[in-house]
């Protein structure tokens, strides 16, 4: 499960990032439709980045170790990206 999580959060940062880089780079990318999938791209860069390390800890120590208020803010982020 460690494996799966290290892949998922390796591949969805560089992979994302090779997108924004993509969109950034070339102007005749750059329409409203792009526009769009540049708020999901980063929406996933940053559940990649910051929420999927987290779930990983917990899911390995079985115990959140973290102030509650970013529970309630891992959880609402888990669920609007």
């Amino acid at each position: 499960m460690v494996f799966i999580y290290i892949v998922v959060i390796v591949v969805g940062i560089c992979g994302n990032s090779v997108v924004v880089y993509a969109f950034l780079r070339h102007r005749r990318l750059k329409t409203s439709t792009n526009g769009f999938i540049m708020c999901l791209v980063v929406s996933d860069v940053i559940l990649c980045a910051f929420s999927l390390p987290v779930q990983l800890h917990y899911q390995l120590t079985n115990r959140w170790v973290y102030p509650k208020f970013h529970l309630l803010r891992h959880d609402t982020h888990a669920v609007v990206t």
